[in-house]
């Protein structure tokens, strides 16, 4: 269950988190200038897909509603272009009928965006994630009799890697104000084999549904 304190815990690492890399961007990255950290949270789709080529079977695993929370700094580029590089704090959620699999990752997503106009804006990037604590592991009721009950597994027990990275496509949309909160939607896709099962390869892939509201900065124009 996500509570008020796990919730605050979850945007304040983000927020140190990012902090720590925007102050490392401003002294790294030349020309780059009016600067805008944003605060965002939404909803994060995530699925994976594996397949063994030792036993030649695929298998896919449905897709499940998490959360994410985090900070991002936009920093303006040359013209219509907008440079964003972020720290978020993830919950991966994917399963099957009787089984649910839960995982938190921090994720470092670095985006480059152009404005088609005043708001809308198409943005493509990468990221890198680190993959942290332990899968819980939720066993489903099959029926009234069977109670749900869950417990808590190592990433190698399950055969799989603790870190992963990617690609990021998307929308960002900003309301008409330059100070008001922008709306993204981005699909990230996994470029990393992220099973350390010799002869198995398994990826993620998220829908990601962000709401980020600027806490200093104006988004460019």
């Amino acid at each position: 269950m996500l509570t008020r304190a796990r919730l605050f815990s979850i945007f304040g690492r983000a927020f140190l988190l990012g902090l720590l890399i925007q102050l490392g961007t401003f002294c790294l990255v030349p020309g780059a200038h009016a600067g805008r950290l944003l605060l965002l949270g939404g909803l994060n789709f995530t699925g994976l897909s594996a397949e063994s080529t030792t036993y030649n079977t695929t298998s896919s695993y449905e897709r499940k509603v998490g959360h994410l929370g985090g900070v991002e700094l936009g920093l303006q580029l040359a013209g219509s272009l907008e440079l964003g590089i972020g720290a978020s704090y993830v919950n991966r959620v994917y399963g099957t009928s009787t089984f649910r699999y839960s995982l938190k990752a921090w994720e470092i997503p670095v985006l480059l965006r152009f404005l088609l106009d005043r708001s809308v804006a198409v943005q493509g990037g990468g990221y890198w994630a680190k993959l942290t604590g332990f899968v819980n592991s939720i066993a489903l009721p099959t029926d009234s009799s069977t109670p749900e009950y869950s417990f808590e597994q190592t990433y190698e027990s399950l055969g799989m890697k603790s870190s992963d990275y990617g690609a990021i496509l998307g929308l960002h949309v900003t309301t008409a104000t330059p100070s008001s909160f922008a709306f993204d939607l981005r699909y990230v896709m996994s470029l990393a084999n992220t099973s350390s099962v010799i002869g198995s390869v398994a990826k993620f892939s998220s829908f990601q549904v962000l709401l980020s509201f600027p806490l200093f900065g104006t988004r460019p124009h």
